[in-house]
């Protein structure tokens, strides 16, 4: 059974149309039917003594081999051929006989070939679809040469339906026409039945087929777009995650420089309070005193271990943010090792924020972060937001410090 399947999907691919792969698996089933009929007819003919049978032979052969033709790609040479051989087997195998044994011609070896013939327009209009027409029709049509014309290749054999046992032939003679006039009717009947059903069930394959990619398109255009609209949703909620951040935290911070009333302690809360709530690992915090940057507050770095205490506006990253005026952000610190130069030293992180204290549009100080993952934008956007804020609250409460150290000294 599986030898069979196997056989009968020779030369069948995923990428034929479907009504194709049809006709070759029916090519491929009728190739071994032809196989198996020739062997039997082989065989009878040894038993019965009789010879010429080269005809029955080749088309043994070329049955055998239909499924190997349609493998390699030849399945429209292996179609027309089929359409044909029997026929041409008959026809051969009578001529052969005509020419070697004439004493053993019988009435029934002048008839058996057209309808042999004719009954072979059936095959052409199995074997190819509607798209091939042409192929089928033409073969048809020379088909029906070969049964009208018979007489003539009789003829070229030197053997006339004459020489036929006379006293039977005019009767056969006349009767095959008749029957042959019989049996053509019921075929042009048959197939024109065959050819309607056979073109309607194509035309509903590939309408059926038509809607069925429609609808694969459809259903993809709306996975796509239920895609997109999920991932609109996502991006509107992670939008409105990170505003909510920004809000909440700049409300704390609000909160704490209402709260806090001295320099030093506000300075070392807001830089505390910033590093946890933006998940930095390191921080440090530089306000101007007179003509230098005095590092004022560290978040978990002992204050011994800072490499430098004092900046000039113009020194390293610090001096930079603190001239330029806005957000520096260093995103590859360890490629840059030997260049960087801040309070922080030689530590392992990944990132460097550097944000400026502005108090009416003037700097006043820098705030410097590091961390060991990466800085998200929303994070640098409320940073910015806060040292916007504090600034003008840190720079107020300098101002009430040294007037109330002055009042004290008076």
């Amino acid at each position: 059974m599986n030898i069979w399947r196997l056989v009968t999907q020779a030369g069948v691919h995923e990428r034929m149309p479907l009504h194709l792969q049809d006709r070759l698996r029916f090519a491929n089933r009728l190739g071994l039917v032809v196989a198996v009929t020739g062997v039997f007819l082989i065989g009878v003919y040894l038993y019965l003594g009789r010879n010429s049978m080269q005809a029955l032979i080749g088309m043994t052969v070329f049955g055998a081999l239909v499924p190997f033709f349609n493998q390699i790609g030849a399945h429209m040479v292996v179609r027309i051929l089929l359409s044909f051989a029997p026929a041409l087997t008959v026809t051969i195998f009578d001529i052969s006989l005509k020419m070697n044994a004439p004493e053993k011609l019988e009435i029934i070896s002048y008839i058996t070939p057209r309808y042999v013939a004719l009954g072979s327009i059936m095959l052409p209009l199995t074997l190819f679809t509607y798209q091939e027409r042409w192929i089928r029709n033409t073969l048809v049509g020379l088909l029906l040469v070969l049964v009208f014309n018979f007489d003539y290749l009789f003829h070229l054999t030197g053997v006339h339906f004459t020489q036929i046992r006379p006293d039977l032939v005019s009767n056969a003679y006349n009767l095959q026409w008749i029957n042959m006039l019989i049996v053509g009717a019921t075929l042009l009947t048959s197939t024109s039945f065959l050819i309607y059903t056979n073109r309607k069930s194509e035309q509903n394959n590939q309408r059926i087929l038509a809607e069925t990619l429609s609808t694969n398109l459809r259903l993809q255009e709306s996975e796509n777009k239920l895609k997109e609209s999920i991932e609109a949703i996502q991006e509107s909620k992670r939008a409105l995650e990170h505003n909510n951040y920004i809000s909440t935290g700049l409300a704390h911070f609000l909160q704490l420089l209402r709260r806090e009333k001295d320099f030093d302690k506000l300075a070392t809360s807001l830089l505390s309070q910033l590093a946890i709530y933006l998940k930095v690992q390191q921080g440090a915090f530089y306000w101007l005193s007179g003509e230098e940057l005095e590092l004022k507050a560290l978040y978990a770095l002992p204050h011994q271990k800072a490499t430098q205490t004092h900046f000039l506006p113009t020194e390293g990253l610090i001096g930079a943010c603190f001239q330029q005026k806005h957000i520096l952000h260093i995103t590859d610190i360890t490629a840059h090792q030997t260049q960087v130069l801040s309070g922080l030293g030689e530590g392992k992180a990944r990132e460097l924020i550097f944000a400026p204290l502005l108090a009416d549009e003037k700097a006043v100080g820098v705030i410097e972060l590091a961390t060991f993952y990466h800085f998200a934008p929303y994070q640098i956007e409320l940073l910015a937001q806060v040292a916007e804020a504090s600034a003008a609250s840190l720079a107020n409460l300098q101002f009430l410090g040294s007037v109330a150290g002055a009042g004290k000294e008076v």
